[in-house]
């Protein structure tokens, strides 16, 4: 057999230096079918309505029978009134009524403080309603002239809350 010689000037044979890869596979025919689990997507939790909800400062203007408050609601939920707990001065004699946004919610009456409301609303209970992001004025009408203080308001909603204030 010839012995092979190198030489530093000869150019290498194309078929040397090219390795050979397959340039397809062929899947196996009876491969085995593995059951992924399922997982369940769950809804985003909702943002909690309460912490979302705001009663602004409580106020009497000089000489008025009125005590105010705004209720903010910034939650995506419609929120409504189910319950009003109102210590007031008894120099204002009587409460009458009280109206949301303009429309009486309830006009029972009291003669005497504290007042706590649970029943007795107005038959409209969308007039109890506050709906998302909006702002309402929660007025407490009186007999007399509403004394500057002092005033302790609590008023429940359901989705169950609770929000309080004073003055």
């Amino acid at each position: 057999m010839p012995s092979a010689t190198f030489s530093p000037s000869a150019s290498p044979s194309p078929s040397a230096t090219t390795p050979v890869v397959p340039t397809t596979v062929a899947a196996p025919t009876n491969a085995a079918t593995v059951a992924v689990p399922t997982v369940p997507i769950l809804p985003s939790p909702t943002p909690d309505v309460c912490s979302q909800l705001d009663l602004g400062d409580l106020s009497v203007e000089d000489g008025s029978q009125e005590l105010s408050v705004d209720i903010t609601n910034n939650s995506t939920a419609t929120i409504k009134i189910v319950y009003v707990h109102l210590d007031w001065p008894a120099a204002n004699i009587r409460l009458n009524k009280i109206e949301l946004d303009g429309e009486e919610i309830w006009g029972a009456g009291d003669n005497s403080p504290p007042t706590n409301i649970t029943a007795g609303w107005k038959p409209q209970d969308s007039r109890r309603k506050i709906d998302p992001d909006s702002t309402e004025t929660l007025i407490f009408f009186f007999d007399a002239s509403a004394m500057p203080g002092p005033y302790s308001l609590g008023v429940g909603f359901d989705p169950p809350c609770n929000l309080s204030g004073g003055l």
